[in-house]
């Protein structure tokens, strides 16, 4: 039997009964039987080899994509106006959204409150377009890390105030455009 080991994956290689056969595992798994990933018999040794190799390489490029996108976030860093409005679309049988005011930012973090919001063209049906009111606060201030999102645009994301201040939800906020957004209780 042979081992090979490439970050948290281990490969075994081994016979039985006359089969060339592969085991991947995952060492990460918090459950033994979940553990195993793959399980391959081959018909000669060189596509076994080329299969081995194969999996090596796709598993060292895994971690070097982490690496990097880990790189990519320590370095990131954008400017976020003071004032700005974003705004986290969530729902499982419903579209909601949640919006929030930047009191500041230091490039990595945005100091932020929840704001209100209102609803438009609901026709007594629980759907229409609801926008943002930076008048209305809903919440003490919090922080949200900036990461880098589509095309480069920033966006806010970590654990914020739901349901007042006791409760916590965790979101993904977008900079709001001001064109309203879709809104539905019935779905």
């Amino acid at each position: 039997m042979k081992t090979y080991n490439v970050s948290h994956y281990k490969i075994e290689s081994f016979e039985d009964k006359g089969k060339l056969l592969v085991k991947v595992y995952n060492l990460n798994a918090k459950k033994e039987w979940n553990m195993q990933i793959a399980f391959y018999s081959f018909r000669d040794e060189q596509r076994r080899e080329e299969y081995i190799n194969e999996v090596i390489e796709n598993y060292k490029a895994q971690e070097k994509r982490k690496q990097d996108r880990k790189d990519s976030l320590k370095n990131y860093t954008a400017d976020i106006e003071s004032g700005s409005i974003y705004y986290d679309s969530w729902g499982y049988d419903m579209t909601l959204n949640d919006y929030l005011k930047v009191l500041s930012s230091n490039g990595k973090t945005a100091k932020c409150v929840m704001i209100g919001a209102r609803v438009e063209d609901d026709c007594g049906r629980g759907n229409g377009r609801s926008y943002p009111v930076p008048s209305v606060i809903k919440s003490k201030p919090f922080n949200l890390r900036i990461r880098e999102g589509y095309e480069g645009q920033p966006y806010l994301v970590g654990s914020y105030p739901f349901c007042g201040d006791d409760s916590k939800r965790r979101g993904s906020f977008s900079k709001n455009t001001g064109q309203g957004d879709y809104y539905n209780t019935w779905d």
